[in-house]
């Protein structure tokens, strides 16, 4: 038996944050499993669009916008950003614990976001106190021409592989876990000032790879974690991380992360 909704909204909101305009949401079920779903609404001057199709086992969603800045502010996940097209897709498959539900692997892909006020970074970005000064004065922001990040959503965590973030005034990678459910944030990650110049080496093969450490690294950075509850979390930055090879930096935060992860009890 099909069944069929189809709803208009002047406004969605997500908290306190400021929410989306003129949404839209049809959903159609044929059959157990078999769940179309298309919303679309209104981000800052954009759009923004998501989709559910059903897939064996599972279903696959995808959300495409054309002013990524203006849907984070509109989630509040920041407090001011605008532009960038962003498209975030993942894949719905049974896990291989049934009664844990269901696995989530996807990724976010986006290109040209401008950051204009992020209060949860500040701790972090004010620590390298060249970071942004010129891009920041030019566009009123830091721009990110590129950013990554693969994840996996599985017993509630989200797992984020390596966030990249690049731009002509900042590299930024992000890596650890979420829980979802415990509001949780245990992650590590660096940050590298002046990318332009800063992380230039590493597009020379080889060399590139040792002296900045991979992708969204510079050769100069300073690596990070950011621990606790996710609406106050703990920021620490690790002094040394400025003089040190960005492998260096890498084998730090591994150190750090080890350090500090719950030993198992045998």
């Amino acid at each position: 038996r099909r069944v069929s909704l189809n709803l208009a909204f002047d406004r969605v909101t997500f908290s306190d944050a400021p929410g989306l305009r003129d949404a839209t949401l049809a959903m159609a079920r044929s059959g157990p499993g078999g769940l179309y779903a298309d919303f679309n609404a209104s981000a800052g001057e954009g759009f923004v669009t998501a989709s559910v199709r059903p897939e064996p086992g599972g279903a696959r969603y995808r959300v495409e916008t054309d002013d990524f800045g203006a849907v984070l502010v509109a989630l509040g996940a920041v407090s001011r950003a605008q532009r960038g097209r962003a498209i975030l897709e993942f894949v719905e498959s049974p896990g291989a614990a049934p009664e844990r539900g269901a696995v989530w692997d996807g990724a976010l892909s986006a290109r040209g976001l401008v950051v204009q006020s992020a209060p949860r970074a500040a701790g972090v970005l004010s620590a390298a106190s060249v970071v942004g000064l010129v891009d920041m004065a030019s566009n009123g922001g830091i721009t990110f021409t590129r950013v990554d990040a693969p994840f996996r959503v599985e017993n509630g965590r989200l797992e984020l592989e390596t966030l990249t973030a690049t731009g002509p005034s900042l590299g930024l990678t992000l890596a650890g876990a979420y829980d979802l459910e415990r509001g949780q944030i245990d992650m590590r990650g660096s940050v590298s000032p002046a990318f332009v110049l800063n992380g230039l080496p590493s597009q020379v093969p080889v060399l590139g790879q040792l002296l900045t450490g991979g992708e969204g690294r510079g050769v100069v950075g300073f690596t990070f974690s950011v621990e606790g509850d996710a609406s106050e979390p703990r920021t620490r930055i690790n002094p040394l991380s400025p003089v040190m090879p960005g492998p260096l930096r890498r084998i730090f935060s591994r150190r750090d992360r080890d350090r500090d992860r719950p030993r198992e009890r045998r």
